[in-house]
């Protein structure tokens, strides 16, 4: 209860005196306001794949990179705040719903969308960004996304004041990485080929890709010159795509992973041989049937690869075989001046069911060709004539090789 009291006195001339007196509560026309704190919102900001991932301020004292001002902590705040001994902060929770004050977890990690945040009592803090978020490194440059969490303050008296920190997430530009096997086939195997198998013909595979900004609708991954959308991609299971080149067919089979990444199954079958003496690239012992693969994403960042089938070449083979004895030297020993003479050009033949001209083949086995040779052009018998003392000798008369065309009946 207030009161206030008015007295009033009245004197006339000749001294008579008259007082009166009223008294008024004015209580009720005095509201006495609690001084309480005002928390201010935060805002901090860390970029994608930013090196270290986190970023740090004071959501009491206003420092960081932007604050609507310090917040006020009221008059009821106790001096002993400068020791730490009064929770400036005294809750922190993930979201943005201020509605309601919160308590606990101070000084702890405080898991959110993208990140973690600790806000400790003073009000400092430190934001990690998870880099591993997808969402976060599908970004790329002018898009953010933003993670936020709600911290209450308090007087020394109890009054409280809840707001929130945001952090926003700047994105980056990814590039887009391709990561791509290399295999062998051999000429041999083909039906023409000189160890004919078919099931060793083709080869199954994958290769990767990483777009973290993703594909999109603008992005895509062209393979063998052939373009596919990211939609075209993902239905490879049900819907084959097929690939021809001169050598070979490339089948793309299945998909696994999404428009930031994944892998792309195939196989590869090879069809045809390869002319080494005519084909750019090859040399006398293998060709490689490169399949470029390139993959856009959706900022049209590129990256190019291909899928290389090393193709072995084919090489014929030939089987010679002995064909009975050589010819017999008599030697006259009443004419010792002469040489006994002889032919061993048919010893050998060639055993065309155990020789292939692989799967390169001949115009016919007129073609082929094989030498006979002998490798001195002189050997010594042992021998010794009785009548003369002189040691008997073999030696080549004609050449010491000989080229024969082989052939067969066309």
């Amino acid at each position: 209860l207030v009161t206030l009291t008015a007295t009033a006195t009245i004197t006339d001339n000749d001294g008579d005196i008259a007082t009166d007196s009223q008294t008024v509560n004015i209580g009720d026309n005095f509201v006495f306001h609690d001084d309480a704190p005002v928390a201010e919102r935060d805002v901090n900001s860390i970029t994608e794949d930013a090196t270290p991932n986190e970023v740090s301020g004071n959501v009491v004292t206003g420092t960081g990179i932007y604050h609507e001002g310090a917040d006020k902590l009221s008059a009821d705040v106790l001096e002993e705040r400068d020791n730490n001994k009064f929770p400036w902060v005294t809750g922190v929770k993930a979201g943005d719903d201020t509605s309601n004050a919160v308590s606990g977890d101070v000084g702890g990690d405080v898991t959110g969308t993208y990140g973690s945040v600790v806000i400790n009592s003073d009000g400092t803090y430190t934001y990690t960004l998870d880099n591993t978020n997808s969402e976060v490194q599908g970004l790329t440059d002018g898009e953010s996304l933003t993670d936020s969490f709600v911290y209450t303050i308090t007087d020394a008296d109890g009054d409280v004041s809840t707001t929130t920190l945001t952090i926003d997430v700047k994105g980056a530009d990814d590039g887009v990485e391709i990561t791509v096997p290399e295999h062998t086939l051999y000429e041999k195997n083909l039906s023409d080929g000189s160890e004919p198998k078919d099931e060793d013909l083709s080869v199954s595979s994958s290769f990767s890709f990483k777009a973290n900004d993703g594909l999109g609708e603008e992005g895509s991954v062209t393979i063998g010159g052939e373009e596919f959308t990211y939609s075209q991609i993902e239905e490879l299971a049900t819907t084959n795509q097929t690939i021809n080149t001169p050598y070979g067919t490339l089948k793309l089979t299945d998909f696994s992973g999404n428009d930031q990444g994944g892998e792309i199954s195939y196989t590869y079958t090879l069809n045809n041989n390869v002319d080494n003496d005519s084909q750019a690239g090859a040399t006398d012992g293998e060709y490689i049937d490169k399949i470029s693969v390139v993959v856009k994403d959706r900022d049209e960042d590129t990256k190019t690869d291909s899928i290389d089938i090393k193709i072995v070449d084919d090489i014929p083979s030939i089987d010679v075989v002995e064909n009975g004895a050589g010819s017999t030297l008599s030697v006259d020993e009443t004419n010792l001046k002469g040489d006994a003479t002889g032919s061993f050009k048919d010893m050998f033949k060639i055993n065309l069911a155990n020789s292939s001209a692989g799967a390169d083949g001949a115009d016919d086995f007129a073609d082929w060709e094989y030498t006979l040779g002998i490798k001195s052009p002189g050997v010594e018998s042992n021998l010794v004539d009785t009548q003369t003392g002189k040691d008997v000798s073999l030696k080549v008369v004609d050449e010491s090789s000989k080229t024969y065309r082989c052939c067969r009946p066309r």
